[in-house]
């Protein structure tokens, strides 16, 4: 994996609560050419099949060293 990559990975991991959400959403959009959605309760919208489309992304959180009783 590149350097460039790699930031980019870890800058999108840092992002927390609903920014991560939209950045997925966004991602989720460009990768499946998906529309905007038609109403509030749905995150996207395929023309193609004509449905609509609930994106669900969550973190990983690294668990602290210092917390850590045992070597982690």
């Amino acid at each position: 994996m590149t350097d460039k990559i790699k930031e980019f990975r870890d800058g999108i991991f840092a992002l927390r609560t609903r920014r991560f959400g939209t950045v997925a959403e966004l991602m989720i959009e460009t990768l499946y050419k998906l529309k905007k959605p038609q109403s509030q309760f749905h995150d996207r919208y395929d023309n193609v099949s004509n449905s609509r489309v609930e994106i669900k992304f969550s973190t990983v959180m690294k668990e602290n060293e210092a917390h850590c009783k045992s070597p982690c």
